[in-house]
């Protein structure tokens, strides 16, 4: 029966009856769903069936579409738009380029703009029994950029064109004016049968990760950023600029509670990265603050799938987290606490090409605004990559006791997320093992700092992980309580 539904993917692909050698054969094909590349010809009322089969029908004029070289470049063109943040283009960009954000951003000749849309109108009225559920998803969406009320992935997600890699691993970009592999994202896995154009005809291939920094290809899905309600996440510096929300995601309380800790006073601009708590009190009063530095993914993992139905796949969103013991208690009362939400939260998009080149990036975020001088302050450090779905469950224990014993707390860390993988990092941190060892070589070497950060080569933390990272700390001058 595979056997078969495998035979069944060259008239689904269109494929020429003409055999030919071709450069990509495909290997065992029992490793694949295939039932999910086979359309059913018919108009689905289901929205998970009617995106499946909408990206299949949008596969297929894709084939036609691409062979026309004005259209290849117009695609070509404005998938590497900057207006999100990674190399993305909405269907509705496409449909729609005199009203487009995308189009705004990016330079399109104007000779082949609407290129595209022109092909796509001819083709759907020719042909409308081929594309029934492309065009019901298209006429029945929502406009453009604007968030759709409804819950359901598939109800809210756009088809999107996606070029993971616009290099090579040598740096040499791919020519985006030719004609791309297509993959279409029926389903989750680092690997995808897709279609590449040689010999004048279309053959069917396995596209991953390894073959898609080779050649330039388009992954043809569904993507829905829930945070500014478009195909993708936008651009923040655009987005900014078009009053469009990108940063729902992110939580940042300012830091720690406590007398010092609002960092309002007249801050100086020089970093002081040494100094004892008790030494310091008598000449003024500093914060402390702590950042997460610089990031690197040390094994060129990719922590989503190649290809993805669900709208897991693409790049990773990445999330630098913070739990602090003594913002889950109440200094005047006893007892043990527990706490359900991160009192830091930061997000950072990581594109597959600088996962895999392993880049070093700069993260420079805010983790703590002040970590006071208390007696045993412990925090909780974590990185994971959010998801559409799933559930993390981060269960840890923290502790919080003043110096002179007249207080002590335990706090049961209990926070969910969403991401269908475990924590890349869980670090539990305690303040004076920090501040004592930060500056240290912890056995993976250092990276530069940045910004007033770059004066000294600050150490690697979990070099051995997934993902290693810096944290910088400084001691903050805000104001002289000399004799108060």
């Amino acid at each position: 029966m595979k056997k078969i539904l495998f035979l069944g993917l060259s008239l689904l692909f269109l494929i020429s009856c003409e055999t030919e050698e071709v450069e990509n054969p495909v290997p065992d094909t029992l490793n694949f769903n295939l039932d999910a590349y086979l359309l059913s010809g018919k108009l689905e009322n289901e929205p998970k069936e009617q995106m499946r089969n909408a990206i299949l029908e949008l596969t297929n004029l894709s084939k036609k579409a691409f062979l026309i070289p004005d259209v290849a470049a117009e695609v070509g063109s404005i998938v590497k738009s900057e207006f999100y943040i990674d190399h993305v283009v909405d269907l509705k960009d496409l449909l729609n380029p005199e009203t487009s954000l995308a189009y705004k951003y990016t330079p399109v000749d104007p000779s082949i703009k609407g290129s595209f849309k022109e092909f796509y109108d001819n083709e759907v009225k020719s042909n409308k029994s081929l594309y029934l559920n492309l065009t019901a998803l298209v006429e029945n969406g929502e406009n453009l950029y604007q968030k759709n009320s409804s819950t359901d992935f598939y109800s809210q997600a756009s088809l999107t064109y996606y070029l993971p890699y616009d290099e090579n691993d040598n740096d040499i970009a791919f020519d985006t004016t030719t004609v791309p592999t297509l993959v279409p994202a029926v389903i989750d896995a680092d690997n995808g049968l897709g279609q590449s154009y040689r010999g004048n005809q279309w053959n069917e291939v396995v596209s991953n990760d390894e073959k898609a920094s080779l050649e330039y290809t388009l992954i043809i899905g569904p993507n829905f950023d829930d945070c500014s309600g478009l195909a993708f996440a936008p651009n923040p510096r655009i987005a900014v600029v078009e009053e469009i929300d990108s940063g729902c995601d992110n939580i940042n309380s300012g830091g720690s509670s406590g007398g010092s800790s609002g960092g309002s006073g007249n801050t100086t601009p020089s970093n002081i990265y040494t100094g004892d708590c008790n030494y310091l009190k008598p000449g003024g009063t500093y914060i402390r603050q702590v950042y997460v530095g610089r990031a690197k993914n040390t094994n060129g993992t990719q922590f989503d799938k190649y290809v993805s139905f669900t709208g897991n796949g693409g790049g990773s969103e990445i999330r630098y987290c913070r739990a602090d013991s003594q913002q889950a208690i109440d200094i005047d009362s006893l007892g043990n606490y527990t706490t359900t939400q991160w009192d830091t939260r930061v997000s950072q998009y990581w594109s597959r090409k600088q996962i895999r080149k392993e880049n070093v990036r700069k993260v420079s975020a805010l983790w703590d605004q002040n970590w006071e001088c208390e007696g045993t302050h412990e925090q909780l450090f974590v990185i994971y990559e959010e998801d559409n779905e799933g559930d993390l469950v981060i269960d840890q224990d923290l502790s919080f006791d003043l110096a002179d014993d007249t207080y002590s707390a335990d706090i049961d860390v209990t926070i969910q997320n969403r991401s269908k993988d475990d924590a890349i990092i869980m670090r539990k941190r305690e303040r004076v093992e920090f501040f004592a060892t930060n500056l240290l070589d912890q056995g993976g070497g250092c990276f530069v700092g940045n910004g007033s950060f770059n004066d000294r080569c600050w150490g690697i933390y979990d070099g051995g992980a997934d993902m290693a990272y810096t944290m910088y700390h400084r001691w903050v001058f805000v104001g002289d309580n000399t004799g108060l």
